[in-house]
């Protein structure tokens, strides 16, 4: 009863966090949102004399919402009344009196989560036209031209022809490498993309700033995005917050969305609201024109406030995930690897950014994993963790886990975990996550499949491993490396060929084992792990044997023992033996864990001398039966000569059943 609840609490607490992080999610997945967006700045004329004049003033507010495939703007409402230009709001005043403005832009704004579809392979590098080259060149804040940011963008791009894959490459390295931090030097001044990739630290600005630098030092335009957005992060007091991302050009696609402080490579979701786009983010807000005497102006505080007027459904997802354990079975204090099948549903190029969530018990080694998927393919992302070995040994525990998206597309699976069950380390998990080098035509075609004989040996023992591998496609292969372990040949491999490997497989060490079957050449890397439970003898002892050396006749007695389980593996098909007078017998079919016994005991039923003999027999997995033996004796002492003549008949009719 005590380990049912607990593992229904487990549970419980694992889908109240799922819970709270579906509810952040309600707007980002929304197909669509309709806001209000409330833009207040206020400013001053400061004269510097007694006697001023002013002639004319004029505000330029930089920032509107141009319709786009993803934004249209539905209606404007100006205080005081202003002029639309093209991408701008103009407010003048002639020969104001007032020295203190005040103005308020409302914008009705209708987003999407529309993003641009990119079905095809977009070959690297290509012509960039005209027009945009400005866009590839370096700017005040994105010094696209600093060597350790060229350095750094060739690193990551090096050997990647495909324009999306690299333009991902740049943006996951960008936010996994650069800490989202809140500093004095950072929010009140944007810092330059060097800057960023030397102090690896920054807001949105700088995160922003140092992908677009990269893209431009490979000869990718790319442009820095200000607006709105949503977040659910407690840094900030309010949700809705001025922020900055990123747009890259992609031939004959135009301009797609890049947001990587949130995670979302190659599209935004609905709560972006764009304001301005520009070549760098030093770009004002707000531009002030004015003719007078001895007069200045004094700029103060811009405000946004976003109201959400009507929230569309829920959008559909792009992948589906399916997770599974490498081990569904592992001892206390195991490694485990955590395995999540990804599978883009749609015909263009999809990102995500995936977590893994756990009960506290179990230990996540890395968390956020960020992916891309070509159409319709598959990936296979793992998670190293490990269990606390803290947990209790008499009980068997079920562990849940769940893999999601940052769009709260979500596959869950769980674990058990047991004493006697196998523990993997480290590095017996860590060779089985698999190869990030892949050829996608070839692989398909390459079907392995490997077993061992026996999957569960004793330390010593042997066992013969048979690998196949069958080419299923229309390519032959000649340069492959195939490999058990350190025992390698290279091969080649006909159309619908099938070729048979096989292994030896010595037992060294208690533990789970992890041969790696792994086929590669030049281009592609395959791996198929062969899972091996490697035992030790189940054992038991006899221990801790308390009982009194002599009784009085007719007074009551304990006496008791330890049953110690002395090995990983289990004893089956246990028989437990307490011989001599009063004698007992138990059967279990597994011994789990260590059992003391307490027996109480009557004398009125003994002889003088009362021989006893504790015996426990037992069977291997294989069947076959040990034992173990321990004795002792016990003195009756008689009140009366009546009881002397008793114990003479008790031992006389002890005698006769053990004739019989």
């Amino acid at each position: 009863m005590v380990k049912g609840l607990f593992t229904i609490c487990t549970f419980f607490l694992f889908l109240v966090l799922l819970a709270g992080f579906v509810s952040a999610e309600n707007l980002y997945r929304a197909e669509s949102l309709k806001t209000e967006l409330s833009i207040n700045s206020d400013f001053k004329l400061v004269p510097s004399a007694s006697s001023y004049t002013v002639n004319y003033l004029k505000a330029k507010l930089l920032l509107y919402p141009e319709n786009s495939f993803q934004q249209t703007l539905l209606n404007t409402n100006l205080y005081p009344s202003g002029e639309i230009e093209e991408n701008d709001v103009l407010y003048q005043w002639n020969k104001p009196e007032e020295l203190s403005f005040q103005l308020q832009t409302k914008y009705q704004v209708a987003t999407t989560n529309a993003k641009v579809k990119i079905k095809n392979k977009i070959t690297y590098p290509f012509l960039v036209p005209a027009e945009l080259v400005k866009y590839t060149q370096p700017s005040e804040k994105i010094d696209s031209d600093d060597s350790a940011v060229i350095k750094k963008a060739n690193e990551l791009a090096e050997g990647e022809d495909d324009l999306f894959k690299l333009v991902f490459k740049l943006a996951s390295w960008t936010e996994s490498n650069v800490k989202y931090d809140l500093s004095t030097l950072t929010v009140s001044s944007t810092q330059k993309a060097s800057w960023v990739l030397a102090n690896k630290e920054g807001v949105c600005d700088e995160i922003s700033t140092l992908f677009i630098a990269m893209a431009r030092s490979l000869g990718i335009p790319a442009r820095f995005v200000t607006g709105i957005a949503y977040t659910e992060s407690k840094q900030f007091t309010e949700n809705w917050i001025p922020h900055g991302w990123a747009e890259v050009y992609f031939p004959g696609y135009g301009w797609v969305p890049y947001d990587v402080t949130f995670g979302e490579y190659g599209f935004i979701d609905p709560t972006h609201i764009e304001l301005q786009k520009s070549l760098d983010p030093e770009t004002s807000s707000i531009k002030y024109e004015w003719l007078g005497k001895n007069i200045n102006l004094k700029s103060g505080e811009t405000k946004f406030a976003v109201k959400v007027l009507e929230k569309g459904a829920t959008e559909k997802s792009e992948i589906a995930i399916t997770a599974q354990p490498f081990a569904p079975r592992v001892g206390i204090g195991s490694y485990n690897l955590i395995l999540a099948e990804v599978e883009n549903l749609n015909g263009y190029y999809t990102t995500a950014t995936l977590n893994l969530a756990a009960p506290g018990e179990v230990k996540i080694l890395e968390r956020k994993k960020a992916i891309v998927l070509e159409p319709g393919e598959k990936k296979v992302v793992a998670w190293r963790v490990k269990l606390t070995e803290d947990l209790p040994s008499n009980y068997i525990f079920t562990f849940p886990l769940a893999v999601y998206s940052e769009k709260n597309v979500s596959g869950e699976t769980s674990f058990i975990a047991k004493k006697a069950a196998e523990v993997y380390s480290y590095e017996e998990i860590s060779k089985i996550i698999p190869a990030e080098k892949e050829e996608k035509k070839a692989l398909p075609q390459l079907e392995t499949n490997c077993k061992a004989k026996e999957e569960e040996l004793l330390v010593g023992e042997t066992t013969a491993v048979v690998c196949t591998l069958r080419n299923k496609g229309t390519t032959t292969f000649s340069d492959l490396m195939v490999c058990l372990e350190s025992n390698c040949q290279k091969t080649s491999l006909m159309l619908n060929e099938e070729k048979e490997f096989g292994y030896d497989f010595t037992a060294k060490a208690l533990g789970g084992s992890i041969l790696l079957f792994k086929v590669s050449s030049a281009q592609l890397e395959k791996k198929t792990p062969v899972k091996i439970a490697v035992m030790d003898l189940p054992a038991v002892k006899i221990k801790e044997v308390e009982y009194p050396k002599s009784v009085k006749y007719k007074d009551d007695f304990k006496v008791s023992f330890l049953l110690d389980k002395i090995s990983a593996s289990e004893p089956e098909e246990v028989e437990l033996v307490l011989s001599g007078p009063r004698g007992k017998k138990w059967t279990m079919d597994k011994l789990s864990d260590s059992r003391k016994f307490v027996l109480e005991m009557e004398s009125s039923g003994l002889q003088k001398k009362n021989d006893f003999f504790v015996k426990v027999k037992w069977k291997d997995q294989r069947g076959k039966e040990y034992s173990e033996k321990e004795s002792f004796s016990i003195l009756v002492e008689s009140g009366s000569i009546g009881d002397s003549l008793v114990m003479i008949f008790n031992g006389l009719i002890i005698w006769l059943e053990n004739l019989f």
